[in-house]
C-alpha cells in the first residue's frame, strides 16, 4: 500500500516547483481572508495533489494495470485515503514553514504562529472533501467527477470564511450558537472530537468507496 502512495508522489515530481511555490503565493492571497490562511492554502494545496493524482491514474490507465496486478482492489482504496492523509501534511508542514518565513521577514501582515487548530481544521476539511470525493471517483473515474470535485472544493473552500464573517459581523442567538461550539472545538477536548470525527468520516467513506470499487468494470 505505501509502494502505492509512493508512486502517487512521484507521478506528480514535474509539479513539485508549484506545489513547494504555492504556500507563498496562498499567503499573499489569503492572509485578509476571515479564515485562517495556513488552513485556506493547506487545503487548496491538498486539492491540487489530489487532482494531479486523478488526472495521471487515468491518463495512464493505471487502474487497469492494477487489478491484472496480485493487489486487492481494497489495497488500492487504502492506499487512496493514504495518499490524501499523506497530501494532508504535506500541505500542512508547507504553509507552515512559509508562515514561518513569512512572519521572520515581516511580510504578508500575518498575525500569528500555526497553531494546533489549523492542523485540525485542515484534517476536518480534507475528511469532508476526501469522503465525499473518493467514493465518487473510485466509482466513476477522474474525467467524470471532475465538474463535481470542483463544486465540492469551493463549498468546502468558501465554509470557513462565511462562517467567519458571520460570527464577527451579524449578531442572531444561531450565530451565538454556532460561536459558543467553535470556542469549544478550539479547545483541546474539542479538538480530540474534531479529530476523531474526522476519522470516522474517512472510515465510513472508505468503505463505501471499495463497496463501489469492487464492484466496477474496466
Amino acid at each position: 500500500m505505501l509502494s502505492l502512495c509512493i508512486r502517487d508522489m512521484l507521478l506528480i515530481k514535474n509539479h513539485w516547483k508549484l506545489i513547494l511555490g504555492y504556500p507563498i503565493f496562498a499567503l499573499l492571497v489569503f492572509s485578509k481572508l476571515n479564515a485562517s490562511p495556513y488552513v485556506i492554502g493547506a487545503f487548496m494545496i491538498v486539492y491540487l495533489m489530489n487532482q494531479y493524482y486523478f488526472y495521471y491514474d487515468e491518463k495512464n490507465k493505471s487502474e487497469k494495470i492494477f487489478v491484472s496486478f496480485p493487489f486487492r482492489r481494497k489495497t488500492i482504496v487504502q492506499s487512496r485515503y493514504l495518499s490524501l492523509i499523506i497530501s494532508c501534511l504535506v500541505a500542512f508542514i508547507l504553509m507552515a514553514i512559509a508562515g514561518l518565513i513569512a512572519i521572520n521577514f515581516d511580510v504578508f501582515q500575518l498575525q500569528r504562529w500555526v497553531k494546533a487548530i489549523d492542523m485540525v481544521q485542515l484534517l476536518l476539511m480534507t475528511a469532508i472533501f476526501g469522503g465525499l470525493s473518493l467514493p465518487l471517483y473510485l466509482r466513476f473515474g477522474y474525467s467524470k467527477m471532475r465538474a463535481i470535485n470542483i463544486i465540492i472544493f469551493f463549498i468546502i473552500f468558501f465554509i470557513p470564511s462565511i462562517i467567519n464573517g458571520l460570527i464577527n459581523e451579524v449578531s442572531h442567538p444561531i450565530i451565538e450558537t454556532l460561536k459558543n461550539i467553535l470556542i469549544k472545538v478550539s479547545s483541546y477536548n474539542g479538538m480530540f472530537m474534531s479529530v476523531l470525527f474526522s476519522i470516522c468520516i474517512l472510515l465510513v467513506s472508505m468503505l463505501i468507496a471499495s463497496s463501489f470499487y469492487e464492484r466496477r468494470e474496466f
